[in-house]
């Protein structure tokens, strides 16, 4: 079953709004980092939202996503289907297996590259929103090398994009795969780490989240020097 079309619409609003804010975010209009952008918002701060892998799918938790982390392909001004930690994918005929061939040199906060194997322990650790529907589909996953990740279905999935896109769920957020081992699932969420615009910074439950821009970005630097809610 795949994802309604009214909520396939509900998304595609969301994902304007946030690209709105991704404008910000990564610089598109080049200027020297200043300053500190502060948001106010309405809603309350779960720790969750810090951990893709258990990130509730509310749309408020993807403006947090966004700040920290990074995807395999997410809605962009190019397009819905933009290339992001992903440089690419191909599709089998039969939309069984999907291959995803990965950016060279993302680096996480920590300092450590971004590879499949990053990708295939993320996938593999997702319990969030239809993390059970995906896994059911779920034949095989590959780490073909560092930049290749191949995923096999036991049947046609010609929808599975639309369920790494931000705002389906939260299946395509890379996380690092060392960094997690080494501190837990919880001691992730106290200092979680990226590949996104801004490093954690500091976080208080139901108050607020601090992020300071990440100077290796991958994709444009951020306009500011920190970013709160």
């Amino acid at each position: 079953m795949g994802v309604s079309t009214k909520s396939r619409l509900y998304d595609r609003v969301f994902v304007a709004v946030v690209l709105l804010c991704q404008l910000v975010m990564v610089g598109h209009v080049q200027a020297k980092p200043e300053g500190v952008l502060k948001q106010a918002i309405h809603w309350t701060l779960s720790a969750d939202y810090l951990d893709p892998a258990t990130c509730s799918n509310a749309k408020s938790a993807f403006l947090v996503l966004y700040l920290f982390h990074d995807t395999l392909v997410k809605a962009m001004p190019e397009g819905f289907y933009t290339p992001s930690l992903a440089e690419s994918w191909t599709v089998s005929p039969d939309a069984k297996v999907y291959e995803f061939r990965l950016r060279k040199g993302v680096k996480f906060h920590n300092g450590d590259t971004m590879t499949a194997e990053d990708v295939l322990f993320s996938f593999q650790r997702y319990k969030s929103a239809h993390a059970k529907f995906i896994q059911d589909k779920i034949e095989k996953m590959e780490v073909l090398n560092p930049s290749l990740f191949r995923i096999r279905f036991k049947d046609s999935f010609p929808d599975f994009l639309e369920y790494m896109l931000p705002g389906s769920t939260t299946l395509g957020w890379i996380v690092p795969k060392k960094y997690v081992e080494k501190v837990g699932d919880m001691g992730f969420k106290k200092h979680p780490v990226g590949c996104g615009p801004y490093r954690f910074v500091e976080f208080e439950t139901g108050v607020r989240v601090v992020g300071r821009r990440f100077e290796d970005y991958w994709r444009k630097s951020p306009i500011s020097r920190g970013w709160s809610f």
